[in-house]
């Protein structure tokens, strides 16, 4: 470990430095660069480390902090799924079969989603546990662990990655990755928080998004610069989502164990419509997906 961690944007080693603790058994160190925004956990962790994270447990389990195991919520999920699938389609303007790549695919639920809808889908999971799973619904030669060098140049028409890019040691390396293999024209979908957003702003350390899975975590305008950087061009921000509110209501009935949760549908409107309400860099939640253009 050294005392002057670089930032992965913009390489300047000038920085703020944050604390997040959970009780009294984790904590992490947050830096934020003072050059471009970025913000990440320092130190990184190794790639063995990081497969680690995502074992059975991850799911459901009883770690620090754990995600949904989507396969119990397929149903659920579907709405959302197939809204973004939809809002995809329309935006590539395809009608042949166009080639999706989904990394961070976990059990493969968005991808049997998207080839019910005519795509032809691919996927990469670091986690053995999901990825076993996927590989079963879709086929071996369809669900990789690896994405860097794993493709030829310009194969995909859609690369996304839904809350993914967050988790990632490299996320420079992987959008010059995803520039290279997507076809002229494709699009790039990255859904993730905006640290500049005044939801994000307000909470500070204790915003919900840091986590210790959380590697990196991205303001708008700086994520948005990096991507035209690298060449994409045309890069929209949709906020909070790049959908409707009807799916989001219906997704979280998931969680529903007696009419009583039905209220729950007041907040997740009013979040929703609050998403609305942005200007330029400005937003009054940090819910944010990105369509970039090659």
């Amino acid at each position: 470990m050294t005392d002057s961690p670089l930032c992965n944007f913009c390489k300047s080693k000038s920085y703020k430095v944050y604390e997040k603790k959970f009780g009294d058994y984790y904590f992490m160190n947050i830096y934020k660069c003072n050059n471009c925004g970025l913000m990440f956990q320092y130190p990184i962790p190794s790639i063995e480390q990081i497969e680690k994270m995502y074992d059975k447990e991850y799911y459901g389990g009883a770690k620090v902090l754990s995600y949904e195991d989507e396969r119990k919520s397929f149903k659920f999920n579907s709405y959302v799924w197939k809204a973004r699938i939809k809002k995809i389609k329309r935006y590539i303007n395809k009608t042949e079969k166009p080639k999706i790549l989904d990394i961070g695919s976990s059990f493969g639920g968005f991808l049997s989603i998207a080839k019910e809808y005519g795509f032809d889908p691919y996927g990469i999971e670091i986690s053995d546990y999901s990825r076993n799973y996927s590989t079963k619904l879709l086929g071996e030669d369809r669900i990789f662990k690896n994405f860097l060098g794993k493709f030829e140049s310009e194969f995909f028409d859609v690369i996304t990655m839904i809350e993914l890019i967050e988790h990632l040691d490299d996320p420079k390396k992987y959008i010059i990755e995803c520039y290279k293999v997507l076809k002229k024209n494709g699009i790039l979908v990255i859904q993730t928080a905006d640290m500049n957003g005044l939801q994000a702003k307000r909470e500070g350390i204790n915003y919900h998004y840091f986590i210790p899975y959380h590697l990196h975590f991205f303001p708008a305008a700086t994520l948005t610069e990096k991507l035209k950087e690298i060449g994409f061009s045309n890069v929209k921000i949709f906020r909070p989502v790049e959908f409707g509110l009807l799916p989001k209501l219906l997704k979280s009935r998931r969680d529903f164990k007696s009419w009583k949760d039905y209220f729950k549908w007041f907040r997740i409107t009013f979040y929703h419509l609050k998403g609305y309400i942005h200007f330029k860099n400005f937003s009054l939640t940090s819910s944010m997906v990105i369509y970039a253009r090659k």
